[in-house]
């Protein structure tokens, strides 16, 4: 499994599903699972407007999901998904416009390997970097780990080699799973 270390507020925003691209100036040829981990390193004002900001795109109160703000957590692994594609950031305003209008897709005309900048969500180009020539790595099916689990982190795209750390997402996986099948279950009874 591999592991990518962002700065919060990003961690927090693709672990709670809100930032579903990771925009990057560099390629990437790996396909699968990837740990999303928090820096140490702490949010300044920008990143709690940030943040705000977000959850106002989303269409969420920010006052009513403050205790995940509150309690942003840093030096450890937040999430898992997969990362399932790497595309070429391009630029075609015309273009783009059109795609949006028909909600067509977000691949550049003929190139399977990039994306129209226009085409992305305002969410999406608010919490990342969208300029032609970088990278959009697609996440899919991410998921929050029930307990954040402290690993320390490092720059690029790294392999996680302690399998007990591996274990540990594995279980905090399969907790997390039980969770949701049991909020389910009371949705459905209610």
């Amino acid at each position: 499994m591999r592991i990518i270390s962002l700065h919060q507020p990003w961690a927090l925003l693709v672990a709670m599903n809100l930032k579903r691209f990771e925009t990057r100036s560099w390629a990437t040829p790996y396909r699968g699972k990837l740990a999303i981990h928090a820096a140490k390193r702490s949010v300044d004002s920008d990143g709690f407007l940030l943040i705000r900001k977000a959850f106002e795109l989303d269409g969420r109160d920010f006052q009513q999901e403050q205790g995940w703000v509150e309690g942003l957590q840093f030096g450890c692994i937040l999430a898992i998904a997969d990362l399932t594609d790497c595309l070429l950031m391009e630029s075609h305003p015309k273009i783009g416009a059109y795609y949006v209008e028909q909600n067509i897709t977000l691949h550049a005309q003929g190139k399977p390997n990039a994306i129209i900048i226009e085409t992305a969500s305002d969410l999406e180009r608010a919490v990342g970097d969208w300029r032609p020539g970088r990278y959009a790595w697609k996440l899919e099916n991410i998921r929050p780990i029930a307990n954040p689990i402290y690993y320390r982190g490092r720059q690029g795209l790294t392999i996680i080699r302690e399998p007990m750390v591996v274990q540990q997402i594995e279980e905090q996986l399969a907790l997390t799973d039980r969770i949701e099948q049991q909020l389910q279950a009371i949705k459905e009874a209610v």
